[in-house]
């Protein structure tokens, strides 16, 4: 029986879809265009009874609707940096003179900005003026229009960019030279094989997804070898992420060039790194091929969840000091990681209890970190420590751990109780006591 997914979005966007998803044959596609994202609740509830899953064309429309319906699967097309390829190359097209030659005076919304920067940078073009408005939760497109357009009227820009058929359609109205980001073909592939797995889901009731992203660097050392030796280290990669999928029975595509992703269930990665405390994948990627893997594993009921605590953990494995490592995060927040090292931590990303909430806004610091804080005295049992030491618990850079603690101890969250001699000459170094509970704060 076919699974059936109502796919939301501007009319031509849906079009794209509909001619993906010929390639799925247990998917049957259901049209639903819309003019404006305005109409996108509206025409959710309609479908709710009809369909077994949403797919929508971009955040806003997903977002919109999953504030008041929570019973059905839903999936959206991201917008990513190659997106704007395509753009760059319409632009140049439009504008006189060679690549080169052009300083490019523009806006963009929904992106990251260092994916846009990266991208440019990619064309070779150049940059006088870059603004761009990355997408939070809550952006009213009303808002991105006006981003862009008080940008324009105050000549701070030449063209805007837009991933929003309605921002684009109303700048157009306004007189502002604009262009617009589709999804890639890759990216509504990619959201295709989650709704396929999001059906999967739907037939085992109740079964945890989870999603393993990869991404492999080369080392800078290794930056300077040769085009045939890097084409075969990349050759013996694909290979042996392939060699890996197929071992694990795992669902895997690239993501891009240098990142890839492995979707599965929680009981199969579970056992890949019993039960979270080895790195998947480690044991396969040759010592030789000087690379830095950093992987990121989440967990959810739905695989647009998985898919979001896998970036999460994906970056806080990239922010280790060594640039490398494996982070997991589980459908309540808890955040495990780094797996495989003797630092490694369980602490939620997230609480409700209002003294933790009070510790993080009197040490203007997250809640997650004064989580990790209690989770090193309690699973670590460590009454004092040094900087250095700190920086290892938490993989980041000595210049981190001491913004910490000074945070720490300026709001009585740490007090300096003694000082400890390096064994080689050194100077000595400060022993901090963490005060964060109310009884020893209250001595």
């Amino acid at each position: 029986m076919k699974l059936k997914v109502a796919v939301i979005g501007p009319p031509d966007l849906v079009a794209l879809v509909a001619d993906a998803g010929k390639k799925y044959p247990g998917l049957n596609l259901i049209p639903v265009p819309y003019r404006h994202e305005a109409e996108t609740l509206r025409l959710t509830l309609r479908y709710q009874s009809k369909v077994d899953i949403f797919l929508f064309a971009g955040p806003i429309p997903y977002e919109i609707a999953s504030r008041k319906i929570k019973d059905i699967p839903m999936v959206y097309i991201p917008y990513t940096g190659a997106g704007l390829y395509r753009v760059l190359f319409q632009l140049i097209k439009d504008r006189v003179g060679g690549a080169a030659a052009l300083f490019l005076r523009i806006s963009v919304d929904i992106l990251k900005r260092q994916e846009v920067q990266e991208r440019i940078n990619e064309v070779g073009l150049s940059v006088e003026r870059l603004f761009v408005n990355e997408y939070r939760v809550g952006q009213k497109a009303e808002e991105i229009v006006q981003f862009h357009y008080d940008l324009w009227k105050a000549g701070q820009i030449d063209q805007a960019i837009t991933c929003v058929t309605s921002v684009y359609e109303r700048l157009r109205e306004l007189g502002v030279p604009c262009y617009r980001i589709i999804p890639t073909q890759s990216a509504i592939c990619d959201s295709l094989k989650l709704v396929q797995l999001e059906g999967k889901s739907l037939k085992v009731g109740g079964t945890q997804l989870a999603v393993c992203i990869i991404s492999i660097r080369e080392k800078m050392e290794s930056d300077a070898g040769s085009t045939e030796e890097k084409e075969r280290n990349q050759q013996e990669i694909a290979q042996m992420l392939a060699d890996f999928g197929e071992k694990t029975q795992t669902l895997m595509y690239w993501s891009d060039q240098s990142t890839t992703t492995f979707i599965s269930t929680r009981g199969v990665i579970e056992e890949l790194t019993q039960n979270f405390t080895v790195i998947p994948l480690l044991d396969c990627i040759p010592l030789s091929l000087q690379l830095r893997v950093s992987q990121g594993i989440g967990i959810g009921y739905t695989a647009n969840e998985a898919e979001q605590h896998a970036k999460t953990a994906l970056t806080k494995a990239e922010l280790q000091a060594e640039g490398s490592g494996c982070y997991a995060i589980l459908p309540n927040g808890s955040v495990l990681g780094p797996l495989g090292k003797e630092t490694q931590l369980n602490y939620s990303a997230r609480s409700h209890d209002p003294e933790r909430l009070a510790l993080a806004k009197q040490a203007k610091v997250s809640v997650g970190t004064i989580n990790k804080l209690v989770s090193l005295n309690e699973q670590h049992d460590l009454t004092t420590l040094t900087t250095a030491e700190l920086a290892k618990w938490f993989g980041v850079s000595l210049r981190s751990a001491n913004r910490l603690l000074s945070r720490l101890t300026e709001s009585n969250l740490a007090v300096v109780v003694g000082e400890e001699q390096p064994i080689n000459k050194g100077r000595p170094r400060q022993l901090y006591s963490l005060r964060l509970s109310t009884d020893v704060r209250g001595n």
